[in-house]
């Protein structure tokens, strides 16, 4: 669950430099996202790929289909229930949805969908690209327009408009791209400051206004968006600590003040009033560390303080720790890890309370770990802290990534048979 979270939960507390004494009201309008490098695109898009295959679990087969047919299944809403797809090639290219998710399709009426040719600057022609494909071979796509496909909400059933591409490589594999209408944005103001922000719809409910909780359950949660260094840009990158899209907080931090938010459930409006959360203390037996945690505040980078700091009371993930040293010749060297303890992991902060996290960091111990693939043999290396942290192989050197390390296996003489490099990734 933490790799989800790290890619994409959040909320955050956010410290800014600019003066901050307004709050309001401030409208929201749809936004299209075109560019598949933008981090919002991951929240709009759904894409599956598959060789034909339909899963022995579903008996109820459409009449009259021919050649090789795919069953999709994606997960939507809170609860992230499955919605199945059935995507039928041949002509004519039909595509069913199991409305009442009892596994059968025959008593679906499909939609029927129209050869397309996509440009190879689209956000659609980009998701595809990703297909396994051979020299030579053609990508044929077809589009169904928009269809409802149903999703469950606290009980309440709704159906939500989504377009659906679906690709046909000569290779033989099939896939489904569903995008989804699930963007707000407008700009609010700070102070002197206008800041542009996005909501977005990301457990694709219907709802704009589902806020994070620690600790996490499932993706019941929504995400938001504000560009603090205006580069026009959703910046999300916890190594820097350019953090600007996140799970929808429940407060945000600006220069100590702290702003509850509240999103209109349409995504119409978003709202900021001033909140006074009842704080504790957090300390670190560390000096020097830097931490990423994820609160009610969203993902908050902590840092300096002494390895002591104010903040909200509530339940805190540790999703990041930075270590940080300078050598004599005045070089920077940064080790990221994660996990460890279980105080690392988890922990709470009450009110007028101290709570503090164990050390951490050197001196570090190495492990390689081996596991076979067939007649291939695959070789890791970790590094752990003190407090069994796990650290990135590799150091950052004044903010750049050092190449991987080498290594050499050796014969029972000693004879070195092999020597290679590690891979990042």
């Amino acid at each position: 669950m933490k790799g989800s979270v790290i890619a994409f939960i959040t909320g955050f507390c956010l410290c800014l430099a600019s003066s901050v004494g307004a709050q309001g009201k401030f409208p929201l309008k749809p936004e299209d996202v075109k560019d598949a490098n933008d981090p919002l695109a991951d929240l709009t898009c759904r894409l599956a790929v598959m060789t034909p295959r339909v899963p022995s679990s579903f008996s109820g087969m459409p009449e009259g289909l021919t050649g090789q047919v795919s069953v999709f299944t994606v997960r939507l809403g809170p609860a992230a229930q499955l919605s199945p797809l059935l995507f039928a090639p041949s002509p004519p290219v039909k595509l069913y949805i199991d409305k009442d998710a009892d596994k059968d399709f025959s008593d679906e009426t499909p939609v029927s969908g129209t050869p397309v040719t996509l440009g190879a600057d689209t956000i659609e022609s980009q998701q595809f690209a990703g297909m396994k494909q051979r020299p030579g071979d053609a990508l044929h796509v077809y589009d169904f327009g928009p269809v409802l496909i149903p999703v469950t909400t606290a009980g309440a059933k709704a159906e939500l408009k989504f377009r659906v591409l679906a690709a046909v490589g000569d290779s033989g594999e099939h896939a489904l791209l569903l995008r989804y209408d699930g963007v707000r944005g407008g700009e609010v103001r700070l102070g002197e400051h206008a800041y542009r922000v996005v909501v977005a719809d990301a457990n694709c409910d219907g709802r704009f206004d589902g806020t994070v909780s620690v600790p996490v359950s499932g993706p019941s949660f929504d995400a938001f968006g504000i560009d603090l260094n205006g580069d026009g840009a959703f910046d999300m990158n916890l190594q820097s600590g350019d953090i600007e899209l996140m799970p929808l907080p429940k407060m945000l931090c600006l220069n100590d003040v702290y702003y509850g938010i509240q999103v209109a459930p349409d995504g119409s409006a978003i709202a900021l009033e001033k909140v006074e959360p009842k704080l504790g203390t957090l300390e670190m037996a560390t000096p020097g560390v830097e931490l990423v945690v994820l609160c009610d505040c969203g993902y908050q980078r902590l840092g300096g303080g002494e390895g002591k700091w104010r903040l909200p009371a509530g339940v805190y993930m540790l999703l990041q720790i930075g270590l940080k040293a300078t050598d004599q010749a005045g070089d920077t060297w940064t080790l990221t890890g994660h996990g460890g303890s279980k105080e690392l992991q988890e922990f709470r902060i009450a009110e007028n309370q101290t709570t503090s996290l164990p050390a951490v960091g050197p001196p570090f111990t190495s492990k390689a770990d081996t596991a076979s693939m067939g007649d291939t043999l695959l070789l890791s290396f970790s590094l752990a802290g003190k407090a069994d942290e796990q650290y990135s192989p590799g150091a950052v050197k004044n903010g750049k990534q050092l190449p991987p390390p080498k290594f050499e296996i050796a014969d029972e003489s000693g004879k070195v048979v092999l020597a290679d490099t590690f891979q990042y990734g």
